[in-house]
């Protein structure tokens, strides 16, 4: 297989076989690779996950086909659509990931604000500052 655009199903389909008939082949695991990559990649280019950063998120998806490449059943599905499923669903638990540590640390950086707003609201009287200090906690919680 040569470096293309694209990856043929079939040829695919059979570099992978072959692979697994025989683990010891590096010229069949290079061109596997490269196959991982290009499909990688083209995922990437077709979904633009915006909070991932697209040279790990490459890598990410090869290691993600390497380890589970020993699972493909050819009876079960086609090559192409296997490996593709399993790059799409780790881009998208790394886009979750990614937006849930985005969440953690606005809150964090709230939560800081309303600590430094209350010292402040605690050292004067009266009962407005009270109050604007439990809406603030109550509507971070």
């Amino acid at each position: 297989m040569t470096q293309q655009e694209y990856i043929n199903n079939k040829d695919f389909q059979e570099l992978i076989l072959s692979h697994l008939k025989n683990l010891e082949d590096e010229d069949i695991r290079n061109e596997i690779t490269l196959c991982f990559y290009l499909l990688s990649s083209n995922i990437i280019q077709a979904f633009n996950f915006k909070l991932i950063d697209k040279e790990d998120a490459l890598q990410e998806g090869v290691l993600a086909c390497w380890s589970k490449l020993d699972r493909f059943d050819p009876e079960r599905g086609k090559a192409f659509n296997w490996f593709t499923t399993i790059i799409l669903n780790h881009f998208r638990q790394l886009y979750r990931s990614c937006k849930n540590d985005i969440n953690l640390k606005r809150k964090y950086i709230e939560r800081q604000a309303i600590g430094k707003t209350t010292a402040v609201f605690e050292g004067s009287s009266g009962d407005l500052a009270e109050y604007v200090t439990y809406r603030i906690r109550r509507n971070l919680e």
